[in-house]
């Protein structure tokens, strides 16, 4: 190995670490640790202890050359099951459920149906695993949200809920290499992909994670993305100190969800809360604030996970105000776990393949088959872009109208970061200096209505973020 080479060097320098915290967290001499960089996102830095050059930072990595890729992870972790099965949208599979949690609390306070809550409570009370981690709120101020170890089914509620903002595990990690226990993990896909290439070459991590639970994801985004949602809401984003991102509302549809947030001031606590239809969801679909690792991510499903979450957005259970959770299962444990505990406590039905990709429809569009697109624009203007298994085009044409879509919104990602801190995060002054940003896009939107295009979805994200 070049002694240059770690993940620093071949990945953080290029700007494509996606922050997940896994290369700090196995470092065998800890000569890494996280912190946030300018942009508001996590990166692994230097610290004082001298690295030993084993190269085990570039085969975890995500985002490294070096590592294997999700095809190769399935494969090797779910491919030779008896009745597994496989598409090329999602990996591996064995079973679909559609469906929401009955037990009190579990749907009314998550971000769907409340099924991975309902697991991962189910996985601790019957002794599956003896501790859990999954994303907390923070008691307050910076950072709003980090990774716990939860070992009872309260501390697991307090985890209920999406959040929009970076988390790092590298320190859950160490905890659970220096403790010998069964653990669970939910994480998103890049964490999942990271833990498992980190269980292939540390035997006793792989001993000792016993789930990986995943959750779909179109894309991350920085800490600046709570920061504008907070001034969405009419409040001080220099002084946000905690958040809820998707707070249920009866006889609210699941599709507009609300935002908390709370800043703290002197005299007393200031409270505001927003729909997610007043600009948050035109905002994120949009790819304000988003990583650059996320323009060449093309796993949604999660697909090195035992099982994967996600929201069932299909017309018959998006208008449902509860909310209707989807799980896309791969491990066989997990398989007879739920068929055997899953009648009692659960609303559950078999969902087809075909449906659980058409609920995710318009993230896969963007993800994979606007990835060839985004691949050649960062060849165009970036020293380094990852290799990645749909960098090239699969019988999908892109239309002259999505390329000028995918541009305008590489734009907005690329510049949102930059221009949130240089308006001193004033909302606006924010607006004034993105005004170009959101012109390019809203001009792309009513060029597309002369055409009969496919875009339909990404010409409303338009006009709504510029309303």
């Amino acid at each position: 190995m070049i002694e240059e080479e770690n993940v620093l060097t071949q990945v953080v320098a290029f700007g494509l670490c996606c922050g997940c915290g896994l290369c700090a967290g196995i470092c065998p001499c800890r000569s890494l640790g996280m912190r946030f960089n300018d942009a508001g996102e996590y990166n692994p830095y230097s610290t004082e202890v001298a690295c030993r050059k084993c190269g085990l930072c570039l085969k975890t990595c995500p985002f490294s050359d070096q590592s294997e890729n999700e095809d190769h992870i399935g494969l090797m972790s779910f491919g030779s099951l008896e009745k597994i099965n496989h598409t090329k949208e999602t990996g591996y599979y064995s079973d679909t459920f559609v469906g929401y949690s009955n037990v009190h609390g579990h749907r009314e306070n998550g971000s769907s149906g409340g099924l991975a809550t309902w697991l991962l409570e189910s996985l601790l009370q019957s002794k599956e695993v003896d501790a859990v981690a999954c994303v907390k709120p923070s008691p307050g101020g910076h950072p709003l949200f980090e990774y716990t170890l939860c070992r009872t089914p309260e501390e697991i509620r307090e985890c209920s809920r999406s959040c929009y903002y970076p988390v790092e595990i590298s320190s859950i990690i160490r905890r659970i290499m220096e403790t010998d226990a069964r653990y669970a993990v939910i994480a998103l896909p890049c964490v999942c992909k990271a833990l498992r290439l980190a269980m292939r070459n540390i035997p006793k991590l792989a001993g000792r994670v016993k789930y990986v639970l995943g959750l779909t994801c179109g894309h991350t985004t920085s800490i600046n993305f709570a920061e504008y949602v907070c001034g969405l809401a009419g409040g001080n984003a220099r002084q946000l100190d905690r958040m809820l991102f998707r707070i249920k509302e009866p006889l609210t549809p699941a599709l507009n969800l609300i935002a908390s947030v709370v800043c703290r001031r002197e005299d007393a606590d200031e409270q505001k809360k927003i729909y997610w239809s007043q600009g948050i969801g035109s905002a994120f679909m949009t790819r304000y604030f988003t990583p650059l690792s996320c323009e060449f991510c093309d796993d949604l499903f999660a697909e090195c996970a035992d099982v994967s979450f996600m929201d069932a957005w299909l017309p018959e259970y998006s208008s449902n105000c509860g909310g209707h959770s989807i799980m896309l299962i791969r491990n066989p444990n997990i398989q007879r776990f739920i068929r055997h505990f899953g009648d009692d406590d659960c609303t559950l039905e078999q969902i087809n393949i075909s449906r659980v990709i058409k609920s995710q429809e318009s993230a896969l569009r963007i993800k994979r088959l606007y990835l060839p697109m985004r691949m050649e624009i960062g060849a165009e203007s970036l020293p380094k872009i990852p290799k990645k298994r749909y960098a090239q085009t699969s019988g999908y044409r892109i239309s002259f109208i999505e390329k000028l879509f995918i541009r305008a919104q590489w734009a907005i990602a690329r510049n949102t970061n930059r221009l949130w801190i240089q308006s001193n995060r004033d909302m606006k002054c924010f607006n004034r200096l993105s005004r170009i940003l959101r012109s390019r896009l809203t001009w792309v939107a009513r060029f597309s209505s002369l055409f009969d295009d496919p875009v339909v979805t990404l010409k409303k994200w338009a006009h709504k973020i510029v309303s």
